[in-house]
Parts: C-alpha cells; sequence; structure tokens
C-alpha cells in the first residue's frame, strides 16, 4: 500500500511522492515529483503536470529532514491518479460509490 503525500517544505517548494520510510528525523521519498498547474482550454479546467524533483539526479528517492517540512497532507483523487498511472501500477480505481435500490 502506497503512501503518497504532498510535503511542503519550509522554503517553499512542494514535492509530491511516496513516502516510503518514516524514521525518527527522516521521510524517505519514492519518486518525488514537483506539480504545475496550468490552465486548461475550458473555464475552470487545469492541468497536471508532473515533473521530477531532482531533474539532473539519478536516485529514485529523496531523504528529507523533518525539520524542512512545515506541513503535508493526502493530495485530491485525481492528482493520486496522475501520480499514480505515471509511478504507480498505472491502474486507476473507480471510485467505491454504493448503488441504493
Amino acid at each position: 500500500m502506497s503512501n503518497v503525500l504532498m510535503l511542503c517544505l519550509i522554503s517553499g517548494q512542494e514535492i509530491l511522492g511516496d513516502v516510503i520510510n518514516d524514521s525518527d528525523g527522516t521521510l524517505t521519498v519514492k519518486e518525488p515529483v514537483m506539480l504545475q498547474l496550468s490552465p486548461g482550454t475550458k473555464p475552470g479546467e487545469v492541468h497536471i503536470q508532473m515533473q521530477p524533483a531532482l531533474p539532473l539526479g539519478t536516485n529514485k528517492q529523496i531523504e528529507l529532514n523533518k525539520l524542512a517540512i512545515a506541513y503535508a497532507y493526502t493530495p485530491a483523487e485525481p492528482v493520486l491518479d496522475k501520480y499514480n498511472q505515471t509511478f504507480g501500477s498505472g491502474l486507476v480505481l473507480p471510485s467505491s460509490k454504493l448503488i441504493q435500490p
């Protein structure tokens, strides 16, 4: 089970990634990316682009000092779906809505 979180650093940078290890002073984040939002062609539409957090590096994971993280949150479902399509199994599960008789 993945633990994909948006991590907002005290520098203002936001990193999205799969937190695979949470130790006393650090978080290990697998496949970290930065998000860039751009307007869509329809009013209110937004496109999400993901760029590697380490564009010149060869590592697929980073360690972040917890003191550098201002706050963290679980991203919205469309963001999680796009991240999982890119870095996960590629499958996007439909939302589980029960049909009531």
